[in-house]
């Protein structure tokens, strides 16, 4: 029996998915990569649109059994001429630290529709000795998961975090007040925020 495919991306995905509104008419998967994620957001979502810069990883996407609520879109999240507060969730994992935070976080937050919810999965960069914790728990979950797992690393461009774990905590806090943000054990973060409704 073949061992299911996973990365420390993939198993989070679950987090984000929990976190969809509901109803939710239209999602924006931001950096979707080959759309494992905006795939299984078809199934909660009536619409649901991936974006992303690298046309490998779309050409991917676009090849596997999508459902026909699903539309990938080969192009700069920070420059597609969306219109303002048009979605209902937006998601994105590990593709928020490939362009300028700040910038990135304030365009989700207009993207969203009043009452809508951002959703992330992220990465940042450890700082020791204060994230030394975090490392020794994430190499023996990381050993763990191999066991039974099949390890595949997905084909987009990989760009290493330059801000710390602490760093992009206060940056979230600024633009996102109020955000729930909850450090992972496999070199990860998460961030869940509802836009207020007014």
């Amino acid at each position: 029996m073949a061992r299911p495919v996973w990365n420390h991306n993939t198993h989070y995905q679950r987090l984000i998915l929990r976190a969809l509104p509901s109803p939710c008419h239209h999602a924006l998967d931001v950096g979707c990569g080959v759309g494992m994620l905006t795939r299984q957001l078809s199934d909660q979502a009536e619409a649901v649109t991936g974006i992303d810069r690298h046309g490998h990883s779309i050409a991917e996407a676009r090849a596997q059994n999508n459902a026909p609520n699903i539309t990938y879109l080969l192009d700069d999240f920070m420059t597609h001429p969306f219109e303002l507060g048009s979605f209902d969730a937006i998601t994105s994992v590990a593709a928020l630290h490939h362009m300028p935070v700040r910038e990135a976080l304030g365009r989700m937050r207009i993207l969203l529709r009043p009452g809508g919810t951002l959703a992330l999965v992220e990465i940042a960069q450890s700082r020791l000795p204060r994230d030394i914790v975090y490392e020794g728990m994430g190499a023996v979950a990381h050993r763990l998961h191999k066991i039974t797992k099949e390890h595949r690393q997905h084909p987009s461009p990989v760009l290493e975090p330059t801000m710390s774990y602490a760093e992009i905590r206060a940056v979230i806090e600024e633009e996102l007040p109020g955000a729930h943000y909850r450090r992972l054990v496999l070199w990860r973060y998460a961030v869940v925020w509802q836009k207020p409704s007014s």
